[in-house]
């Protein structure tokens, strides 16, 4: 009996308890754009934070945008199975190595901002 509630927690973890905490940590996230960089700042269990310049993002895709809500990559999204990732892959709203603007608000118009900082960037080099 003792032996088989590890299997459930992390069972009922995968199948419900996964979004719960993404939209625990969803709430806790904050994200800004500068002129010279793309941060994200997260307060969940403990503060982190993630940045990069904007004319060294190697791309920028924008995802979803139905209703002005969607997501921003700067970079390559990883495969959920590429082992990379860990556990990191079950939580959607883990912070990487690059800045990832998760479910925002009028994602195009951030999407044109970045786009038109990150050419003044590179066009000034």
């Amino acid at each position: 009996m003792l032996w088989g509630v590890p299997f459930v927690l992390v069972g009922q973890y995968l199948i419900w308890g996964r979004f719960i905490y993404a939209a625990w940590k969803k709430k806790r996230a904050h994200y800004a754009v500068t002129n010279r960089r793309v941060i994200v700042v997260q307060n969940g269990w403990r503060r982190q934070m993630t940045s990069a310049y904007i004319d060294t993002l190697p791309t920028l895709t924008v995802e979803g945008g139905s209703h002005g809500l969607g997501t921003l990559r700067f970079a390559q999204a990883e495969p959920i199975w590429s082992g990379r990732q860990g556990w990191g892959a079950w939580d959607g709203m883990s912070i990487g190595s690059v800045p990832t603007f998760v479910d925002v608000e009028d994602v195009q118009s951030v999407y044109r901002l970045v786009s038109e900082l990150r050419e003044k960037a590179r066009t000034a080099k």
